[in-house]
């Protein structure tokens, strides 16, 4: 992300993130003290392979709300921003609508946590990595999501058993509507944008360039293009 769009992107979370930022009192009410959580999810998951994380290591972080930095690290699997406290102990960060984390990385990058419906149709808060600026009062962002696969036993005494794992890491893109306050899933094939958008000549419109929908340049163009 380019200091250009880092900018743009601030400046356009200033309306979003406000309101947040100055109901936020102190540390206390951000950061959950019940490292008990953490502890659990360790001992759960303890014997399982590969990783719930998006980056392995803590990272130095600004929270908002907070004039102090902290090393934190995102759990994609379950959707919590965690934080090293003093003498080793892990919390999470308290999900509040319009809370920014933003990781200061060699390529800086901000989650935002924001009200979603998940697959059972429940309302949701979670964490949203700002991906661009489309236009005023749109913004694009990417979701995270590491799944969880169980033990599973041979099939037949040729086979060896499966053991309990994350998987890899997927991801889907958003826009967000200030005005309606609403994301939006956008589709992860070509098919799907023309489908979304029956108005926009989006036939044409990939015909003119190579986008890579899985690229985020290329897809933050196609959706400029789109919200036009």
């Amino acid at each position: 992300m380019n200091k250009s769009l880092i900018i743009a992107l601030s400046a356009s979370l200033y309306s979003l993130t406000g309101h947040a930022q100055e109901s936020m009192a102190n540390a206390s009410h951000i950061l959950n003290n019940n490292s008990t959580l953490y502890d659990k999810f360790q001992q759960g998951f303890a014997n399982a392979k590969g990783t719930p994380y998006i980056q392995e290591e803590y990272t130095l972080a600004s929270i908002s709300g907070l004039t102090t930095n902290y090393m934190v690290k995102y759990n994609a699997f379950n959707d919590e921003m965690e934080v090293l406290l003093e003498s080793n102990k892990v919390n999470y960060v308290q999900k509040e609508k319009g809370l920014v984390v933003a990781l200061k990385t060699n390529t800086p990058k901000s989650y935002v946590c924001l009200g979603y419906t998940d697959e059972l149709k429940k309302y949701q808060l979670g964490y949203f990595a700002a991906a661009g600026v489309i236009k005023e009062g749109y913004l694009l962002f990417l979701k995270e999501k590491i799944g969880f696969q169980e033990a599973k036993p041979p099939r037949s005494g040729y086979e060896r058993p499966t053991p309990a794992g994350f998987k890899p890491p997927t991801s889907t893109f958003f826009v967000w509507e200030s005005a309606g306050e609403q994301l939006i899933e956008l589709p992860k094939t070509k098919t799907g944008f023309i489908k979304m958008f029956p108005k926009r000549n989006l036939k044409e419109f990939f015909k003119s360039g190579t986008y890579d929908l899985d690229v985020e340049e290329d897809l933050l163009q196609v959706v400029k293009y789109c919200y036009e």
